[in-house]
């Protein structure tokens, strides 16, 4: 992989290389701009040491047709030759994208909380994750992506479905409830330990129980 690609990109469209490949892959300074974010929000993540690794050039891409419709977007991935995995992961990508801005930007207004930042990031694959903070104007949203890539992503409750049929409440959508709503607290820092969330849990089972009398 180049080490600089964005430097890459530069030469060949000032030489005219990708024009030919595709005249939708000229692109100005602004674009130019996003794409060196990129290049600094890749490198910031791959200094994390994380296992999972993105496709980097679909976070690229990302950034060269940011403004492009969908019709723009498929004659390019068609005259790139991209495999279908690649097409549907940008496609999907994209769609989620459009509504996890204004998410954002209202949970930013809302002073949301750190659940609140999960479940509003948790549905984009992370070659989104990383276009989201690169694009980011707002230095408290680029922190919030980088609080979930650094450490919401990884937040595990210690209580399961077998804890919560231990407590006596009979198996149905209940369940995800409760779970969520522990995973939501612990998010929040609301509790901790596991005695914690059992406690948690068991109040939780205890109204809902009595909801379904």
């Amino acid at each position: 992989e180049d080490s600089a690609p964005v430097d890459a990109l530069v030469r060949m469209r000032d030489m005219g290389l990708l024009q030919e490949i595709s005249p939708l892959l000229q692109f100005p300074q602004t674009k130019e701009s996003l794409l060196e974010e990129i290049e600094k929000v890749i490198t910031w993540y791959r200094l994390l040491f994380r296992s999972q690794a993105p496709d980097i050039w679909i976070v690229y891409f990302l950034g060269l047709v940011s403004g492009f419709d969908a019709r723009q977007v498929l004659a390019l991935t068609t005259r790139l030759q991209f495999p279908p995995r690649r097409v549907e992961l940008i496609e999907s990508t994209r769609r989620q994208l459009r509504y996890t801005a204004m998410q954002l930007a209202q949970w930013a207004r809302n002073q949301g909380r750190p659940a609140d930042l999960y479940e509003i990031l948790a549905p984009l694959s992370l070659e989104g994750l990383l276009y989201t903070m690169a694009r980011q104007r707002k230095e408290e949203l680029r922190k919030a992506v980088s609080q979930y890539l650094t450490h919401l992503q990884d937040v595990q409750i210690a209580v399961s479905g077998r804890d919560i049929a231990a407590l006596g409440l009979p198996p149905g959508p209940h369940y995800s409830t409760i779970l969520r709503a522990v995973k939501r607290a612990v998010l929040n820092a609301e509790v901790a330990t596991r005695e914690e969330q059992l406690a948690l849990a068991q109040r939780l089972a205890n109204s809902l129980a009595g909801e379904a009398r």
